[in-house]
């Protein structure tokens, strides 16, 4: 479709959808894992790394506008996970709690989204080494996203005994 300006509106409302999810997304996971992070310095270094985030994620946006730089942007959400999952696994490890993994809410969260993390920036990567599968290979990330879902809903099945930081 094209405007009556004669730009292409579709590629402009996609690309715009696609950074307002992008960031959603991240604020979504980031904020989860915030939730279950008791230490002050990690938790401010999680905040700085969504500003950090927020503020190049933006910059991406406004600069390749009105091309579509969905790799760029996709890269970028997916390195600036690990470092608030890498957090929380470092405090989890670091404090002495009794109760198995298994019946952690928080566990079953920060995993799912660690592998989605993982093996959406290895496809990510590989993507354009894989030539005409690419396109293929690009709908392994619904496959993700499902075992994502699936590490929700067995935190959901978890005992609510954790506490939460607010």
């Amino acid at each position: 479709f094209v405007s009556p300006r004669g730009d292409r509106a579709v590629a402009s409302v996609e690309i715009t959808s696609f950074t307002a999810f992008t960031l959603f997304e991240f604020c979504v996971f980031s904020l989860l894992i915030l939730h279950f992070i008791t230490g002050t310095g990690r938790r401010v270094a999680i905040r700085v790394n969504m500003a950090i985030f927020f503020i190049a994620e933006t910059y991406i946006y406004f600069r390749a506008y009105p091309r579509a730089p969905v790799y760029t942007m996709s890269l970028l959400e997916l390195m600036a996970l690990m470092p608030p999952c890498v957090l929380y696994f470092y405090e989890l490890f670091t404090t002495m709690n009794t109760k198995a993994l298994k019946d952690r809410a928080s566990f079953w969260i920060v995993i799912g989204i660690l592998y989605l993390g993982a093996c959406s920036l290895t496809l990510l990567l590989s993507y354009e080494y894989m030539g005409r599968f690419g396109e293929g290979a690009y709908a392994l990330g619904n496959i993700f996203y499902s075992i994502l879902f699936l590490s929700f809903m067995r935190a959901y099945k978890c005992s609510p005994g954790e506490k939460a930081v607010t």
